[in-house]
Parts: structure tokens; C-alpha cells; sequence
């Protein structure tokens, strides 16, 4: 396990040049993994830090288009606000394989898979 200081100097280069806004979010973030999962190794602490970094933007992201989507309700960007929500509400109560068939079924899946999935369900 790797010890306080090395953690704390992985975490400060990751986070790097971020707004001083999102800095101490971001470092929570980095430190809430570190203490779930207990890296072993140095390179192991690294592939955290980074991962939690890339799912606080991704989910700062998500936040701010559904804060943008809100401010100016357009119909367009509703309908498709809310049509990503319902998949991704289907997708959490159900079960791995379902979750699996909604992705493909989503625009850009593989074709093949579609009709074995489709298939699958008429059983």
C-alpha cells in the first residue's frame, strides 16, 4: 500500500491546472477512491487518480448540459434530455443482459447483435 505522501503528491499532479472552482471537488473525488479501493501499487494509484478525474469531468459535463438543457427549454433539447434519462433509468433497474440489449439497440449498435438480441426475446 502506498504510503499518505505519495498519495497526496499523485493527486495534486493530477489534478494539475483545473479551475480553482472544481480543485477540491476534484481531489475529493480522487481521495473517495483512493480510500475505497486501496491502491497496491504506485502505478495502480496513478490509474485511479486519472479515472477519477475523467468521471468528475465526465459527470461535470452531464451537469452542465442538463443545467444548459433546463435554462433554455427548447423542445429539442427536452426531448432529448429527457430520452436519455428514461434509457439510462431502464438501464439501472435492470438486470446486466437487458442493460446490454438497450445499448445495442441504441443507435450505432451492430447490427447482427440487434437481431440476435431481437430474436432472443421473442422466446
Amino acid at each position: 500500500m502506498q504510503g499518505f505522501n505519495s498519495l497526496e503528491n499523485i493527486a495534486r499532479i493530477t489534478i494539475g491546472e483545473v479551475e480553482i472552482d472544481l480543485r477540491d471537488d476534484l481531489k475529493q473525488t480522487i481521495w473517495e477512491k483512493f480510500v475505497r479501493y486501496r491502491p497496491r501499487t504506485r502505478w495502480g494509484a496513478w490509474l485511479m487518480a486519472r479515472s477519477a478525474r475523467n468521471d468528475f469531468f465526465r459527470d461535470e459535463m452531464r451537469f452542465q448540459r442538463r443545467k444548459k438543457a433546463q435554462a433554455s427549454p427548447t423542445p429539442d433539447a427536452m426531448a432529448g434530455l429527457f430520452a436519455r434519462l428514461e434509457i439510462q433509468d431502464a438501464a439501472r433497474n435492470r438486470p446486466k443482459a437487458f442493460r446490454r440489449l438497450l445499448a445495442l439497440l441504441a443507435p450505432g449498435g451492430s447490427r447482427r447483435m440487434r437481431s440476435y438480441y431481437r430474436h432472443q426475446l421473442r422466446r
